[in-house]
């Protein structure tokens, strides 16, 4: 019926689907002796006028719905598509994280899943995910992810971080292990970043790591 539907506004338009309309609601009460027998012209006019109106605002109410509800629908796979993908920048992502998450589409929270068990997908998209499904349960709008999951991450880097007696070791392995945290396994630096995070908690700043390090910085440096 929907397809039918489709194919007739496509072929004739709103105004012949209108006719259409108008004729199956009224054609009985129209054929009904007498109904205008005691009208005048004008007052018969007035009243058929009246029915156009209506039949045409009730259609355009409909089709407006109806248009509405479908781009609702259609507007949250491209979204989901685009955080598959992946966007520019981790805090793209988790913006389409929220907007996904926020949508009124009945799955979003398939969507989310699906997007949460992706193999190249950062740990603070999985952490937004999780984040955004338990809200989504609450029946709460899904907000300011970045700063929520970064807050919670920065604390906890730094909990597990050991003393040292180089000054610059902890603030450097806050965020080495921060970027980790938020860019994905497929970016061009991460294994490299991953494999200098390794070194320096087991070695310290030894040749090889101050060696990545130094690697790390020129290819971020040519990027940019």
């Amino acid at each position: 019926m929907e397809r039918l539907w489709k194919a007739a506004f496509a072929v004739s338009g709103i105004a012949a689907i209108g006719a259409f309309v108008f004729w199956s609601l009224y054609q009985k009460w129209l054929s009904l002796p007498g109904v205008f027998s005691q009208l005048t012209s004008e007052q018969t006019f007035i009243v058929m006028l009246v029915f156009l109106v209506l039949t045409f605002l009730a259609l355009i109410a409909a089709f407006i719905l109806h248009a509405t509800k479908r781009k609702e629908s259609d507007d949250i796979f491209p979204l989901y598509e685009k955080l598959r993908t992946g966007m520019h920048s981790p805090e793209e992502n988790i913006a389409q994280i929220e907007r996904i998450a926020n949508s009124s589409d009945t799955k979003r929270e398939k969507y989310l899943r699906e997007a949460a068990s992706l193999p190249e997908i950062s740990f603070i998209e999985v952490d937004a995910i999780n984040q955004a499904l338990e809200d989504i349960s609450k029946k709460k709008e899904v907000a300011d992810l970045k700063q929520r999951m970064r807050q919670k991450e920065i604390s906890n880097i730094e909990k597990t971080l050991v003393d040292s007696y180089d000054p610059l070791f902890k603030p450097i392995m806050v965020a080495s292990k921060y970027w980790r945290y938020v860019n994905r396994k497929n970016h061009s630096q991460y294994d490299k970043m991953n494999e200098f995070i390794g070194i320096a908690l087991v070695k310290g700043f030894n040749e090889e790591a101050l060696s990545l390090s130094k690697e790390l910085e020129n290819e971020f440096k040519s990027v940019s």
